[in-house]
């Protein structure tokens, strides 16, 4: 049966931006960007989305937000379904961009970076060497490596000043790399609610989810809250549903 499947980091040459980028020249006039919806009005015929930009009116609607962002939206009509995914917690992120020389990390092995367990006495929760695995990311002679932080086990790491994210950070690039050297980039970037957890129960909440949103016809609730959190996860849910819309619109 040979080995069992293992996932894939995938990127674009000019970064993540290039896919939705690609999807709004594909679709041109079909979408409207810089327009966050404030309101929902459900039930009847259509839906109707109320947005910076103007109202939208359609027979189906699928929300695509964060959980809690989903919650928000559908609350005025369904508190029930609200408070469902506002109980999916979320773990917060410090994500950070650290550019070195080559001469400075002369022990960087090849690969895609590592990943600590928690009882290493490193604060870090891992690094992926970029520029090893992409083209483009970094100058001749010179690596970028983005290291995580924070997570449901270190929640305070995301509320550290800047000066204090660097101290830690290269302190642990000195211990697992060898790093010998001042980066030549740190950037520092926070994510409050970067990645939703799958707790014990979650699949239950997931059935109750669904049971409420099958009251409300038309509406589909999407994301990384279900189904994978990671982008590949993502898109097949996206292209699931947009078969199945497909599928069942009126020829013609």
């Amino acid at each position: 049966h040979g080995p069992p499947s293992r996932g894939t980091l995938s990127s674009y040459r000019d970064g993540l931006a290039e896919l939705p980028a690609a999807l709004a020249r594909r679709l041109g006039d079909a979408v409207t960007t810089n327009a966050p919806a404030r309101r929902i009005v459900g039930g009847g015929a259509a839906w109707r989305v109320e947005t910076d930009a103007g109202a939208f009116s359609a027979a189906t609607l699928a929300i695509s937000t964060p959980a809690d962002v989903t919650a928000n939206l559908v609350r005025p009509f369904d508190a029930t379904l609200a408070a469902e995914l506002d109980a999916i917690p979320y773990a917060p992120m410090t994500v950070v961009h650290v550019g070195v020389k080559l001469a400075a990390v002369r022990g960087l092995p090849t690969g895609f970076g590592f990943l600590v367990p928690r009882d290493e006495g490193v604060r870090i929760l891992g690094a992926i060497f970029s520029s090893q695995l992409f083209e483009g990311r970094a100058p001749n002679g010179c690596a970028l490596l983005t290291v995580f932080a924070g997570g449901s086990l270190d929640a305070e790491a995301p509320l550290l000043s800047d000066a204090a994210v660097r101290e830690f950070v290269l302190a642990d690039l000195r211990r697992a790399i060898g790093l010998t050297a001042e980066p030549a980039l740190f950037q520092v970037t926070r994510w409050p609610r970067a990645i939703p957890q799958y707790v014990v129960g979650h699949k239950d909440r997931l059935v109750r989810i669904d049971a409420a949103v099958g009251a409300h016809a038309g509406l589909r609730l999407l994301g990384n809250w279900r189904g994978g959190i990671a982008m590949p996860d993502c898109a097949r849910g996206a292209t699931s549903l947009a078969g199945e819309l497909a599928a069942g619109r009126p020829s013609g």
